[in-house]
């Protein structure tokens, strides 16, 4: 049975984000001296499960280049396993990660509640677009750098646009079993956002109707992209970065 439905989500740091768009620029007295500081210590490990791997490997060779001397460790990984590193890290007194990249912001409060966070405005803050700084943590304890809104997504090679589900309740159509791949909400952040969101708007009910249709349920919530472009899914659950 081919399979064809999916759905992804995710932040992206903003010091990794300047990194990777201020290229050769100037370090203002500010940045150096954070540079300086880093240089001592040697490195900084990013935890992040809103960007694939390859796109977080990325942004650390720009730091790299921008920064040199200071490596730039990822460790990428599903929003809900990250998180319960770090809480794991934070209970053994022991946190290897140095910053935090997330598509829950809720894991983030329940940091913040925690005095797990280091309050930190970047210089280039005041040039962020104002809806995303309105988003952003008041103190300065997170800075929201990206939205990204969860979608239906198709392979137009499987589903034509007149098939393809106007809703989410459309997917509880009989005819779409074993065609949908999801994510898992006990892994992924996004999915577990979407869950409650889910639940908040249709029951569970919804969920109980989606189950019947068998869909093929991944980790990440980037799991089913590979499925859906492959043509082993027809429709997945997609975040638009």
């Amino acid at each position: 049975m081919k399979h064809a439905i999916t759905f992804v989500a995710g932040l992206v740091p903003a010091f990794l984000l300047a990194a990777g768009l201020a290229g050769a620029a100037e370090m203002t007295a500010g940045e150096k001296q954070l540079y300086d500081a880093a240089k001592k210590e040697g490195s900084v490990t990013w935890y992040v499960s809103q960007t694939t791997t390859e796109f977080a490997d990325g942004m650390c060779g720009l730091f790299k280049k921008k920064y040199a001397g200071v490596e730039c460790n990822v460790v990428r990984a599903s929003g809900q396993v990250i998180f319960q590193r770090l809480m794991q890290e934070l209970q053994a007194k022991a946190v290897q990660g140095d910053l935090m990249s997330t598509n829950d912001d809720g894991q983030m409060l329940q940091l913040k509640e925690q005095g797990a966070l280091a309050q930190f405005a970047p210089e280039n803050l005041k040039d962020m677009v104002p809806e995303l700084r309105a988003l952003a943590d008041k103190e300065n304890y997170w800075i929201t750098s990206g939205v990204s809104p969860l979608v239906i997504a198709y392979n137009t090679k499987l589903v034509t646009e007149a098939e393809a589900p106007k809703n989410w309740t459309d997917l509880v159509d009989p005819k779409w079993k074993g065609q949908v791949a999801i994510g898992h909400p006990s892994f992924s952040g996004s999915v577990g956002l979407w869950t409650i969101l889910m639940n908040d708007l249709y029951g569970w009910d919804f969920f109980t109707k989606i189950e019947k249709n068998k869909p093929q349920i991944g980790r990440s919530v980037a799991d089913g992209h590979n499925l859906v472009a492959s043509g082993n899914a027809r429709w997945r659950w997609r975040r638009c970065l």
